[in-house]
């Protein structure tokens, strides 16, 4: 049975093929992590003096070039001036659906009252439900974009990961005395 196993292990490992893993990284000076964007991904961006961005999915990235292959041609990733990252924030989203269905409600429910039962909706109802309602606005439409300029302190570079250039190097050792 040992054996068996092994057998189907090395089959598979050697069925799989690894390829290259290419994508742009952005770099912000003063941060550890950096926003890696890959092929498939759709990136906004604005480019040297043209005043609308653009939204499209990487096709291919070009290292050598600095090219990075849209849909509808190529552009250099010197010519970027701007990047537009939308925020995925799962808490501020489901925060922002609840507060603003919740503000609906109570303003939908304290309206409904007062006009087929004749109750009295108060100043302090339509305080809280509107204050709600635009809380939740804000929290879902409000925060969704961040606009990164390009600069010394924000830069962008092509990085292509390949198992065949990583398995060429020979690695150096250097002892410090």
């Amino acid at each position: 049975m040992r054996i068996f196993i092994l057998l189907m292990c090395s089959c598979l490992l050697c069925i799989c093929t690894v390829d290259a893993q290419k994508f742009i990284q952005m770099d912000m000076f003063g941060k550890e992590k950096a926003m890696r964007f890959g092929i498939g991904d759709e990136l906004r961006f604005r480019v040297k003096g043209d005043d609308k961005f653009y939204v499209l999915p990487i096709i291919d990235l070009d290292e050598k070039a600095g090219k990075i292959i849209l849909p509808k041609g190529e552009v250099l990733v010197s010519d970027i001036v701007e990047i537009q990252v939308l925020r995925q924030d799962e808490r501020r989203t489901i925060l922002g659906a609840k507060l603003f269905v919740f503000g609906g409600s109570f303003l939908g429910i304290g309206i409904a009252d007062a006009v087929f039962f004749g109750s009295v909706f108060t100043i302090g109802g339509i305080a809280i439900g509107l204050t709600a309602l635009v809380t939740g606005a804000i929290y879902l439409w409000g925060c969704k974009k961040r606009t990164f300029r390009l600069n010394k302190r924000r830069q962008i570079r092509i990085l292509n990961l390949d198992i065949e250039n990583v398995a060429s190097c020979s690695p150096s050792i250097v002892y410090v005395a």
